[in-house]
C-alpha cells in the first residue's frame, strides 16, 4: 500500500465542497443569515459513493479507494470511510487489497485504521499464490508497505491455513511476523 493522500481525492473534495457551499448560501439567502458557529465534531465534508484513483507520474495506477461514504471531520482534521476497498498496485509487488467496515485516516495520512471484517487479499504471483489475512482491526503504515495488529489473525494460502494473535505485515520484503498464540494446519503440495 503507497501513500493513501487526501491530495489524490483533491477534485472529489472540491466538488463536494462547492455543492456544500452552494447548499449553504442557499439556505443562509432563504433564512435571512446563518444562524452561529456549526458544531466542529459533525463532518465538514460528506462523499457519497466514493471511487478515487492514484496515479504515478508515467500514468500507471499507484492505487484507487473505493467507500460508500467518505466524511472528513474538522475537530480531529481525520477521515473516516464506510465500507472501504482500498487496492494496492505495483509493477514489482502483488496487487494488494484491504477491505472492512470503517476505516480512519490520520490528518497526515500516514496511518489509517481498518476496523471490522478486516480482509487483506494479496494476489498471486510469480513467487507465491495468493494469500487472504481476516482480523477485526488492522493498522496500516502506507509509506512503509507495513500492517500491525494487535487482535486474532487467520491467514489462508493455497497449502493451509494459520492463526494467531498480534502479526506485523511487510508488503515490500513479503514477510510476516504473527506475535503469540500460533497454530496452522498445511497440507502436502504434492499430495494430490
Amino acid at each position: 500500500m503507497r501513500r493513501i493522500r487526501l491530495v489524490a481525492w483533491t477534485p472529489v473534495l472540491l466538488l463536494a465542497g462547492l455543492g456544500a457551499l452552494t447548499a449553504w448560501l442557499n439556505h443562509a439567502v432563504q433564512s435571512g443569515g446563518t444562524k452561529g458557529p456549526s458544531d466542529l465534531s459533525s463532518p465538514d465534508i460528506v462523499v457519497e459513493e466514493l471511487t478515487a484513483i492514484k496515479y504515478n507520474p508515467d500514468g500507471t495506477r499507484r492505487y484507487s479507494l473505493k467507500a460508500k461514504r467518505f466524511e472528513h471531520r474538522p475537530d480531529e482534521d481525520s477521515t473516516q470511510l464506510m465500507d472501504p476497498v482500498l487496492t494496492q498496485y505495483h509493477p514489482r509487488e502483488s496487487e494488494l487489497t484491504v477491505q472492512s467496515r470503517h476505516a480512519f485516516v490520520s490528518s497526515d495520512a500516514n496511518e489509517v485504521e481498518f476496523t471490522g471484517d478486516v480482509r487483506i487479499e494479496r494476489a498471486p504471483d510469480a513467487f507465491s499464490g495468493a494469500v487472504r489475512l481476516d482480523t477485526s482491526y488492522l493498522k496500516v503504515f502506507p509509506d512503509q508497505g507495513v500492517a500491525r495488529t494487535n487482535k486474532e489473525v487467520v491467514i489462508t494460502g493455497d497449502n493451509g491455513t494459520l492463526k494467531g494473535v498480534g502479526l506485523e505485515f511487510n508488503n515490500r520484503t513479503r514477510q510476516m511476523r504473527l506475535e503469540s498464540r500460533v497454530r496452522g494446519h498445511f497440507k502436502n503440495p504434492r499430495t494430490p
